[in-house]
């Protein structure tokens, strides 16, 4: 299925109607969810919930996305290391560019109050804890994205190297991700002939932003896997393959930045 259309179409909706989907294609989702490919072996939980039992249940301590109301939430559950939270985002975020690409309106949801309390609401697996949700449903407004979303210019995201016409569309589609508060803590460090390092931002992290979103390290190891997603999608576009590959330690360090995975990239 071709999910790099979507990319761009993508919008994070907050106001939903109220009816279910129909039993077609919340059996379509779990297949989806069933099918999906991981980006490492860790092990990983994905719960479709009813909407109303999930607001029922968390209801008073989700934190600043109390108002999101939807008919349908993924539950993401996975252990807390970094590794599996990568996972996490990078599953989630093919699940949501699905959803776009069938004109279903989603959004991610990251602080969602105190994990365990909710954990004790669903029934999962007991090595693991809520990560994250994606509410879901149709929407009164346009589920799809017209104009382009702001985010930092792609100058601005390289700390290393200069991309070519192929990298500067792959790393194109990836400024487009989502991410917590819209940080975009992803940075690019161009390796020639060979692809791209994929960095954390670690500068320029203020109080204020800290006080937002409360677990900062978590939700940017999310958003790091949903950035990941992207240049999959679009280097299997673009491109004739990738591959994303675990460092080898060997790569220089650059202040202020955390190397997470090279994006090799067959021309």
């Amino acid at each position: 299925m071709n999910l790099y259309e979507p990319i761009p179409q993508r919008k994070s909706t907050r106001s939903y109607l109220e009816e279910a989907l129909g039993p077609t294609i919340l059996k379509k989702i779990e297949g989806k969810i069933e099918k999906i490919n991981l980006l490492n072996d860790r092990s990983l939980y994905v719960i479709i919930k009813d909407g109303n039992a999930v607001v029922e249940n968390i209801k008073g301590i989700i934190g600043n996305y109390g108002k999101i109301k939807a008919p349908h939430y993924i539950v993401l559950c996975s252990r807390e290391d970094e590794e599996s939270l990568l996972n996490l985002g990078f599953v989630g975020e093919r699940l949501v560019l699905f959803l776009t690409r069938e004109e279903i309106g989603s959004c991610w949801i990251g602080k969602f109050g105190n994990k365990r309390k909710i954990k004790n609401k669903i029934e999962i697996d007991s090595k693991f804890i809520p990560q994250a949700l994606i509410a879901f449903g149709n929407t009164a407004d346009d589920p799809l994205r017209k104009k382009t979303p702001k985010r930092k210019e792609l100058s601005d995201l390289i700390i290393k190297g200069e991309p070519d016409s192929l990298l500067r569309d792959i790393l194109g589609a990836i400024r487009l991700a989502p991410s917590a508060v819209n940080l975009q803590p992803w940075r690019f460090g161009i390796v020639k002939d060979s692809g791209v390092i994929i960095h954390l931002n670690k500068k320029g992290i203020v109080k204020k932003v800290f006080d937002k979103v409360g677990d900062l390290k978590r939700l940017n190891y999310i958003d790091m896997g949903i950035a990941l997603r992207h240049a999959e999608i679009a280097s299997n576009e673009l491109a004739k393959s990738c591959k994303i590959e675990d460092l080898d330690g060997t790569q220089a360090k650059i202040k202020g930045y955390d190397p997470i995975k090279k994006l090799s990239i067959d021309r």
